[in-house]
């Protein structure tokens, strides 16, 4: 067993000191292995974690009526804290607030294409983009959607366009999108 002087025992005087001299002292002559006591404390450690969040959980759904880790909004306590005062605070049309997955829900987009649309927006110094973050959602441009349109310049903005949307310049026909398991024909 590892000295004394590696732990912080109870004061001298103490109703816990004798208890813990005595748990000393059955174990001093062991050998201490410490991958073991290691693992032992990490696997006590994660359950005490994992109990902890289950009362958590259960406080928190009671008092505000949202159940964090569940909801994909309330990874982090911030998110939680935001997710709160939407449901039980917030008044209907006081603060507008673009859906978590923009407007037209209907059309699929990942997440990173929509952080680009949103950065392009900030850059495009007032110009109007319509796009999945837009109230009026994503345009329609001769039967195909487009991630974002700026009517004033008239451009159209695509995100991986060709992979995502289907080309036939850029893919052949009957090759397939592996990640949306289509072929480049039918998502043209």
């Amino acid at each position: 067993m590892v000295g004394l002087e590696y732990f912080d025992p109870p004061a001298e005087g103490s109703k816990e000191r004798p208890k813990f001299d005595a748990w000393y002292n059955e174990q001093k002559e062991k050998t201490y292995v410490f991958k073991e006591a290691m693992y032992y404390y990490c696997r006590l450690d994660v359950d005490i974690l994992r109990q902890g969040c289950i009362v958590f959980a259960r406080l928190i759904k009671d008092i505000t009526n949202v159940f964090p880790f569940y909801d994909k909004t309330c990874h982090t306590i911030a998110g939680l804290a935001l997710k709160v005062y939407r449901t039980n605070f917030l008044n209907e049309d006081t603060i507008g607030q673009i859906p978590a997955q923009g407007y037209g829900g209907n059309v699929n987009q990942s997440t990173v294409a929509l952080y680009w649309l949103r950065e392009l927006e900030n850059n495009l110094d007032g110009a109007t983009l319509h796009g999945k973050l837009s109230p009026n959602g994503e345009s329609n441009i001769m039967g195909h959607y487009v991630d974002g349109y700026c009517p004033e310049t008239n451009t159209i903005y695509q995100f991986h366009g060709c992979f995502f949307h289907g080309c036939k310049t850029c893919y052949d026909r009957d090759k397939i999108n592996m990640v949306l398991s289509e072929s480049f024909y039918t998502l043209h």
